[in-house]
């Protein structure tokens, strides 16, 4: 099921979803609710990882382009 307009899953939302669910959890004594927080972490690293990679891959197209314009303006003198 596709919900339109969706807001978007971010990393500042992911931190104050797990800072409520460990407030509930911890301030009414619920650890069955553990799991949600877990939940809650791995979905924010996988999030984390992915725009960790995104970033590298953007510096070393970045680094390709410098190179190539280098080589470029070398040949041209």
């Amino acid at each position: 099921m596709h919900i339109l307009n969706a807001p978007a899953v971010t990393a500042e939302r992911l931190d104050a979803a797990i800072d409520l669910v460990s407030e509930v959890m911890v301030l009414h004594n619920r650890p069955c609710f553990a799991p949600y927080v877990e939940r809650l972490e791995r979905e924010l690293a996988a999030l984390q990882a992915n725009n960790d990679v995104m970033t590298r891959a953007r510096q070393r197209l970045e680094q390709r382009r410098a190179a190539n314009n280098n080589s470029h303006e070398v040949e041209a003198a």
